[in-house]
């Protein structure tokens, strides 16, 4: 009898979401995000990220680097594995970040149960990452792309990638890849790509117990 080969692991995904314009203090209003310097969409790129839709995913951590005034940049990353008390709405979420902002004392630490701030921009975040993949409607197709454990996907705001950023891309030797055709919202890039990791893991699951069924 041959050893079953173990059960593959879950990937471990980041993403890294890149917000222009979003505002660095907690000066945030809750009832205008659009106007706190759209970080509405920061918010929906998080909520695409961490959320199943009645749980917490598993094993994801999302990045959003704020660009905006007064004090750029941060980071927020929310790590899934730690994180507590959120909830899936917009405004929550807002007011999560607010509240972070406010008690942050010193960055690089953890302000809340799986949320760490730092004044990092996006090389800080890519940090000793081997895998980093650059959502570009030039890049190769994602259906085409050998998925690796854990990749990290940076991924833009409304106004796309800076040429700041993009240096920093291409010096950590980013691969550019396309997931269609059309230009999309950050949130929903970010929503598809999670789907299309969840079907690859479950298709490695099925393929790994076929394979474990015809041992002997």
């Amino acid at each position: 009898m041959t050893d079953t080969p173990a059960d593959p692991k879950p990937f471990q995904r980041h993403f890294v979401f890149l917000a222009n314009t979003a505002w660095t203090s907690s000066e945030i209003q809750l009832n205008d995000l659009p106007g706190s310097g759209r970080i509405d969409e920061a918010c929906r790129a998080i909520n695409s990220g961490i959320w199943l839709s009645h749980a917490l995913r598993e094993h994801v951590k999302v990045t959003v680097i704020l660009k905006g005034r007064p004090d750029p940049p941060l980071s927020l990353t929310f790590d899934t594995n730690k994180l507590r008390y959120v909830r899936p709405d917009e405004r929550s979420t807002g007011g999560f970040i607010k509240k972070a902002l406010e008690h942050v004392e010193t960055y690089g630490t953890a302000a809340f149960a799986g949320l760490t701030i730092t004044a990092n921009g996006l090389a800080g975040s890519l940090h000793n990452a081997p895998y980093i993949y650059w959502l570009d409607g030039g890049g190769k197709d994602l259906l085409n792309v050998a998925m690796p454990q854990n990749p990290v996907f940076v991924i833009g705001d409304h106004k796309g990638i800076y040429q700041e950023d993009k240096k920093v891309l291409k010096k950590h030797k980013a691969r550019k890849v396309s997931i269609g055709p059309q230009l999309y919202m950050g949130a929903h890039c970010i929503s598809f790509l999670n789907i299309y990791l969840d079907r690859l893991a479950h298709y490695r699951v099925m393929e790994h117990s076929n394979n474990s069924g015809t041992q002997g």
